[in-house]
């Protein structure tokens, strides 16, 4: 279980970061991974929304995605900014890949 691409891109102006989480090796049996962003230099609540929560890869499911809302603010310019993605918690016979890990980029 790995995120598909780092860094991820994020268009401001779109007001959406899509993540897309892969299972690789295997897609036999239910497989759960949580995921949770984190501040990097984008801060939560000015530059993107916190977005927490569950995957639920089902058997021959290999890829998943979820959104993470980016603020839109046409009023101010700013330089490119990041946050932080952590998968943890892998449950069924999933483990996490080298890449647990990603940067979501904001330009």
């Amino acid at each position: 279980m790995q995120p598909h691409h780092t860094p991820i891109p994020a268009a401001a102006a779109t007001g959406t970061a899509t993540v897309t989480v892969l299972r690789q090796l295997g897609n036999v049996g239910t497989v759960n991974v949580n995921y949770a962003t984190s501040d990097g230099s984008a801060i939560s609540g000015g530059d993107y929304t916190s977005t927490a929560g569950t995957l639920t890869f089902a058997p021959g499911e290999t890829s998943k995605s979820f959104s993470v809302p980016i603020t839109v603010d046409a009023a101010t310019v700013e330089n490119e900014e990041q946050l932080n993605l952590t998968l943890s918690s892998v449950t069924g016979t999933a483990k996490l890949g080298d890449q647990s890990t990603a940067t979501v980029k904001i330009q």
